[in-house]
């Protein structure tokens, strides 16, 4: 069983990868843009949205 001590540092650990690849920015832009552009299929545009931020590499 987990101790809190052990989730602590797992979360710990979560919020450190969150924060060095700039997840939760990318993830806040993906989602202005999605209710900017309102396309009629969200799922491939936001496969195209994320594929163009590849090869920018964000």
């Amino acid at each position: 069983m987990a101790t809190n001590t052990d989730e602590e540092q797992s979360l710990k650990e979560c919020e450190a990868y969150v924060q060095k690849h700039n997840i939760q920015q990318l993830l806040k832009d993906c989602i202005v843009q999605l209710v900017v552009n309102k396309p009629d299929n969200p799922l491939a545009f936001l496969r195209e949205h994320f594929d163009r931020i590849e090869k920018v590499g964000a």
